[in-house]
């Protein structure tokens, strides 16, 4: 049983060692700023629009999705680095195989259970950000607001899979 054991903690140890944990930070980072600033962009657009039909009634809505982005920013980086720093400590304080083996193992449990959830509450909140605009402002305008929905769903969807993607590479 012993043996099993070590063979599953250096399993373990070899998996996480293949993700360079800087490079996940960087390419989740690299996700989170591209992904919203793209939705930012159509967000504006479709305000930009209001705006011009409206007389400057968006102002308090695009201060509102911009603290969602900020926010969706620091909920992509945050657990990251949290994750990186307890692995850190964790293996600082190891002593032998097993225990840094315990290590690996602690830090791949902290990103299934801690930082995928954060990033995911996070994305749904933007999306949902994105939605009350939709709410507040689709009656009032001639901007096709159901595009900007439908590229909120999107950003969702895309947003995960790419984050998914900075594991594999």
């Amino acid at each position: 049983m012993r043996t099993f054991a070590i063979i599953v903690l250096c399993s373990v140890a070899a998996c996480a060692n293949a993700w360079d944990m800087k490079a996940v930070r960087e390419c989740a980072q690299e996700v989170a700023r591209s992904q919203s600033n793209a939705l930012m962009d159509e967000v504006n657009r479709h305000l930009d629009k209001v705006d011009k039909e409206n007389d400057g009634s968006v102002v308090k809505a695009r201060e509102d999705f911009e603290e969602k982005t900020g926010e969706f920013m620091e909920a992509m980086s945050r657990p990251l680095s949290d994750a990186r720093k307890h692995f850190d400590d964790c293996v600082t304080e190891a002593d032998g195989l097993i225990a840094k083996g315990r290590c690996h193992y602690m830090w791949v449990k902290e990103i299934a259970t801690e930082v995928l959830p954060a990033i995911s509450e996070a994305t749904v909140e933007l999306v949902d950000a994105v939605n009350r605009i939709v709410t507040e402002f689709r009656e009032n305008t001639t901007a096709n607001f159901d595009e900007l929905r439908e590229r909120a769903r999107g950003f969702a969807k895309e947003t995960g899979s790419r984050f998914r993607d900075c594991f594999s590479e």
